[in-house]
C-alpha cells in the first residue's frame, strides 16, 4: 500500500482506513492525519491458524459503523465477515460461493454484492452473492459468467458493474431485481478469427470502475494491456487506451 503525500497536503484531522493483506490473513487499521500515515492495529482474521485463508475484498457500510471482509478460501466455499469499527470486533459471517473477492454495498438497497471469483478448478460460470448485512443472510445469487471480478456500484446504488475475467465481458446487474440487465463483450467482432479470439480469452478484464458523472466507466484488460472506456448509455466501447 503506497501513497505519496507532501507535507502541505496532510489533513488537519484523522481519517481511518483498512487494508487487507491476502497472504498474511491480517487486516491493518491505518490512521491518516496531520502526522501522516500510521498503522495503529493489526487485526488477525480467519478461523484456521495453520492455513492461509486469503482476505481479499473489504468494504465499509454507508453509515461507517461496520466493515466487511471477504475470506477467499474455505471448505470449499468462502465467506463474508462483519466487524464493528469501534473495537474492530468480529460480529458475524455468512458462507457464500467459491473464492469471494471484490464487493460493494448499495446505498439504495443496503445490500452487499460480492463476486464469487471461483479461481480454482474448471472455468465454470459463477455468480454474485447478495447479502443482507444486518442479519448476514445470503438472500440471492445472480449468475453472471466465468470468473467475475472487480465489482463496483454506481452513485445511485441501483446498478452494479462487474467483469467476467474468463468471459471477456462486462455485466450490469440490477441491484433491485437481482438480475443481469446487460452484458457487453469486450472482444472485437471484426477479428479475423472471432472464434479463436473468444477461446483465447484475450482481454481478461479484471476491474471495472463505477460510472463517472458523464456515464463513462473504465475496464482494465489484464490480458491485452488495454484500458477500455465504455459509455453506459450507448453500452459501447468508445475508446481503447494502450497502457503497455
Amino acid at each position: 500500500f503506497v501513497v505519496v503525500v507532501d507535507a502541505e497536503s496532510l489533513p488537519q484531522r484523522n481519517y481511518y482506513l483498512y487494508v487487507c493483506a491476502e497472504s498474511d490473513d491480517v487486516v491493518e487499521k491505518i490512521r491518516f492525519g496531520p502526522a501522516g500515515f500510521e498503522i495503529i492495529k493489526s487485526i488477525s482474521v480467519g478461523a484456521f491458524p495453520a492455513e492461509t485463508e486469503g482476505p481479499h475484498g473489504i468494504s465499509m457500510s454507508p453509515d461507517g459503523r461496520h466493515w466487511f471482509l471477504s475470506i477467499a478460501h474455505g471448505m470449499p466455499f468462502g465467506s463474508i465477515h462483519k466487524f464493528d469499527t469501534e473495537e474492530d470486533e468480529w460480529l458475524a459471517d455468512v458462507t457464500v460461493g467459491m473464492f469471494p473477492a471484490t464487493m460493494s454495498i448499495s446505498s439504495a438497497t443496503g445490500l452487499l454484492y460480492v463476486v464469487n471469483f471461483n479461481l480454482h478448478g474448471d472455468a465454470l460460470p459463477s455468480s454474485i452473492s447478495i447479502v443482507e448485512t444486518s442479519t448476514m443472510i445470503e438472500v440471492a445469487r445472480v449468475d453472471v459468467g466465468i470468473m467475475p471480478h472487480g465489482a463496483r456500484i454506481n452513485d445511485t446504488g441501483k446498478k452494479l458493474y462487474s467483469v467476467n475475467m474468463m468471459g471477456d465481458s462486462l455485466v450490469e446487474v440490477d441491484t433491485f431485481k437481482f438480475e443481469v440487465s446487460r452484458t457487453l463483450s469486450l472482444l472485437k467482432d471484426d477479428s479475423p478469427d472471432v472464434f479463436l479470439e473468444r477461446m483465447s480469452h484475450k482481454v481478461k478484464p479484471t476491474w471495472a470502475t463505477a460510472p463517472t458523472a458523464k456515464g463513462k466507466l473504465y475496464v482494465a484488460g489484464n490480458g491485452d494491456h488495454n484500458i477500455y472506456e465504455i459509455d453506459v448509455n450507448s453500452w459501447k466501447v468508445v475508446r481503447t487506451l494502450v497502457v503497455g
